[in-house]
C-alpha cells in the first residue's frame, strides 16, 4: 500500500503541484484508519493514474458526428458547398405504378441534387447510368426518390438491369439491379 501511495503522490505532483499538498493529507489520514490487516489484503483499485494535462494525445470530442451540409441544403444548393456533399446512395430501384399517376421508373435512396428547372419537360437532376442511361430528366426529383415516366411495355429496357446515377456535383451513387413491381 506504502508504493502505491508514493506512486499517487508522484503522479500527482505531475498533475498538479498546488494540490499535491492537499491530495498527501488526504491520503494520508486515509491509511491512517486502516489496520496492517486491512493493508496486506487491501483488493481495492489502483491510485488515480490520470495523464498530466499537458500531455500531446488529441482530444477531439466536442465536434459533431457529421460537420457536412444536410441532403436538404445539398438538393438544390449543391454548387455553393464547393464538393462537400455527400454522394447519392440507391437503396432501390424499380419499375412500377405511381409516378405522377402513370407507370414510371423509381429510384429510391439518398442525396440526389437538383440541377434545372424546366417549363413544359421534366425538370433534370441526376444522370443515370446503365439501364437507358444518358438521362437526366425525372418527373418527380426530391433528396430521396426520382421517378420518370415510363411505357409499361418498355418495362424490360431497366427490369434486371444495374443501374447508378451521378449527381449534378459530379459524385456517383452505388449500382442497384431494376425490380419489376408491375
Amino acid at each position: 500500500m506504502k508504493r502505491l501511495l508514493g506512486l499517487g503522490l508522484l503522479i500527482g505532483c505531475a498533475r498538479n503541484p498546488v494540490a499535491q499538498e492537499t491530495e498527501a493529507l488526504s491520503e494520508t489520514e486515509e491509511t491512517a484508519d486502516t489496520t496492517d490487516t486491512a493493508e496486506t489484503s487491501d483488493t481495492s483499485a489502483p491510485p488515480d493514474t490520470d495523464l498530466p494535462a499537458d500531455t500531446d494525445l488529441p482530444v477531439d470530442t466536442d465536434l459533431p458526428e457529421d460537420t457536412g451540409p444536410s441532403a436538404e441544403d445539398c438538393f438544390t444548393d449543391w454548387a455553393d458547398f464547393a464538393g462537400t456533399c455527400s454522394a447519392p446512395v440507391i437503396s432501390s430501384s424499380w419499375v412500377g405504378n405511381g409516378c405522377v399517376g402513370t407507370t414510371g421508373w423509381f429510384i429510391e435512396g439518398d442525396n440526389f441534387q437538383f440541377r434545372q428547372d424546366n417549363d413544359g419537360i421534366a425538370d433534370y437532376g441526376p444522370q443515370s447510368m446503365g439501364a437507358n442511361g444518358n438521362q437526366m430528366h425525372w418527373n418527380v426529383i426530391t433528396p430521396t426518390l426520382l421517378c420518370v415516366t415510363v411505357f409499361a411495355g418498355f418495362k424490360d429496357t431497366w427490369v434486371d438491369h444495374e443501374i447508378y446515377v451521378v449527381n449534378p456535383d459530379g459524385k456517383a451513387s452505388n449500382s442497384v439491379v431494376v425490380q419489376d413491381y408491375l
